[in-house]
C-alpha cells in the first residue's frame, strides 16, 4: 500500500494484529477504514513496532477519532538508522496532519 512516497505493508485489522506484526524497526500508520476509504489517524516510528503497537499510549486517541474500523500498516526499516526513520515519520505527519500523534 502506498502511503506518501513509501510502500507500506498491506493494512491489518488492529484487533489481533500482533500475529502479523514483527518486532523490527519501522514506521507505522494507524488507519481508519470508513466508507471504503482509509484515513490516517496516527503516524509513529519505533525500533520494535510490534511491542510499540501492543502497548501504545495513544490507543484511546485512535478509538476516539475513528469512524469505522482501525487498521495498522507498517514500513519496516531495519536498514535505516533512527534519525532516518524519524524523518519519514515527520514527513508523513506533515503530509497527513493526523488527529493523533502530532507534535
Amino acid at each position: 500500500m502506498n502511503i506518501g512516497n513509501y510502500e507500506f505493508e498491506e493494512p491489518v485489522f488492529l484487533v489481533g494484529c500482533e500475529m502479523y506484526l514483527h518486532d523490527l524497526p519501522g514506521v507505522y500508520v494507524i488507519l481508519d477504514l470508513w466508507d471504503n476509504q482509509y484515513y490516517v489517524v496516527d503516524v509513529g516510528e519505533s525500533s520494535t513496532v510490534k511491542s510499540r503497537i501492543q502497548s501504545h499510549d495513544r490507543e484511546s486517541c485512535w478509538k476516539l477519532n475513528s469512524r469505522g474500523s482501525l487498521y495498522v500498516s507498517v514500513l519496516y526499516t531495519p536498514y535505516m538508522d533512527d534519525e532516518s526513520r524519524r524523518s519519514i515519520e515527520r514527513e508523513l505527519r506533515s503530509m497527513f496532519s493526523p488527529a493523533c500523534g502530532h507534535y
